[in-house]
Order: structure tokens, then sequence, then C-alpha cells
């Protein structure tokens, strides 16, 4: 049975058809660049994501000298360093070694 426009009733118009392969060739694009990222490069972005682990800051902090009426010294500005250590980054035969 025809429509009015002249094509048979069920099968899609030709504007859904072109809509259709656009979409299916932009999500072939789409999963050839994640297969690009994933597996042909991986090794590259692993190598650059474990060398940017470890950040080291220098925070100035510049204060200068607090005095009393007395030109007593109440609070100075020193170095202060702190360390942290993940637990689960170590195994427990380095105990030994990081208590030393």
């Amino acid at each position: 049975m025809k429509t009015r426009s002249g094509r048979t009733a069920g099968t899609p118009a030709r504007p859904v058809v072109k809509l259709c392969a656009l979409f299916g060739i932009m999500l072939l694009l789409l999963l050839g660049r994640l297969f690009q990222l994933q597996v042909v490069e991986g090794p590259y972005y692993q190598r650059l994501s474990s060398r940017n682990h470890l950040r080291v800051l220098a925070i100035p902090a510049p204060r200068g000298r607090i005095l009393d009426r007395d030109s007593l010294v109440l609070a100075d500005s020193r170095p202060v360093f702190v360390v942290s250590v993940v637990p689960a980054d170590f195994d427990s035969t380095m105990t030994i070694t990081l208590s030393e």
C-alpha cells in the first residue's frame, strides 16, 4: 500500500536512513578513537601517569617574627617538612628497612 508521498508503508523515509547512517558513522569513529587511546596509546599514558603521582610543592610562607611589646620573640618562621606514606604501597618485609 502506497502513502501520499509515493513510498510503500513500513519503509523508512530517506532522511531517517541518512540520520541513522550518520549516527552509525559517528559511533564507529568514537569507538575507533577509544580503541586508539586504550590499546594503542595506553602504555604511553600509563608511563605519563606513573611519573605524575609524586609532586613536590614549595609553598612560601614568609610571615616574619611576631614580637611582644618588649621585643621578645613569640613566634618565628622556620621550615617544616611533612612526609606522608601510603601503607598499601609497601609490603610487610619493608617494615624493618623503613624503621632503620
